[in-house]
C-alpha cells in the first residue's frame, strides 16, 4: 500500500516515477525498517504525540540518516531505486542510537 500510495502521490504532482525520479524501493524499505525497530525500542506503546515527538527529536529525523548505512553512490543509483538494495557502510539498526 505505501507503494502503490508514494506513487500515485508523486503522478498526482507530476512527478515521473523512474530509474532517476520518483519512487525510491530502497530508500522507501530502509525507512520502514528503521522507523519499525524504533517503534519496538518502546516508542509503540507512548501517545501518539510522544512518538513523533520522540521519533523528530531521534537521529531517524536527520534528512541524511541513510548515508550512516549507505554510500551515496550506492544509495542513488538505478538499481537501489528500483529494488531494495542492502547497506554496503553498516547494518541497518538503531542498535546503540536509542
Amino acid at each position: 500500500m505505501l507503494r502503490a500510495g508514494i506513487r500515485r502521490l508523486n503522478d498526482s504532482h507530476g512527478t515521473v516515477n523512474s530509474e532517476t525520479s520518483g519512487y525510491h524501493e530502497t530508500v522507501t524499505a530502509a525507512y520502514v525498517r528503521l522507523l519499525d525497530q524504533f517503534l519496538a525500542a518502546g516508542y509503540r506503546t507512548l501517545p501518539l504525540r510522544d512518538s513523533c515527538a520522540a521519533l523528530l527529536a531521534s537521529p531517524l529525523a536527520d534528512r541524511e540518516v541513510l548515508l550512516r548505512f549507505y554510500s551515496k553512490a550506492v544509495l542513488m543509483s538505478p538499481t537501489a531505486r528500483r529494488e531494495w538494495v542492502e547497506p554496503d557502510l553498516a547494518l541497518l539498526t538503531l542498535d546503540g542510537w536509542l
